[in-house]
């Protein structure tokens, strides 16, 4: 299961911003924004290479995105 990763945040209230400090290892090439409500699921045969790993508090935060998401829905 992925989040979409974009640049622009449409404003997407729940999106989060990513910088390169929200990497432990490599990254985007610019400010990009997680969209936790934006799910989809994907084989893993079409992920051509990995770019970057996102550091243990920017986790964090995301999940903790999608969690407020699934609440809200579920009242």
């Amino acid at each position: 299961m992925l989040c979409q990763i974009t640049s622009n945040p449409y404003g997407d209230p729940d999106a989060v911003a990513l910088t390169p400090a929200s990497f432990s290892e490599d990254g985007l090439p610019r400010q990009s924004f997680v969209r936790p409500g934006k799910l989809f699921t994907a084989n893993e045969s079409i992920v051509v290479r990995p770019v970057g790993q996102l550091s243990t508090g920017a986790h964090r935060i995301v999940v903790e995105g999608l969690v407020r998401i699934i609440e809200k829905a579920l009242g």
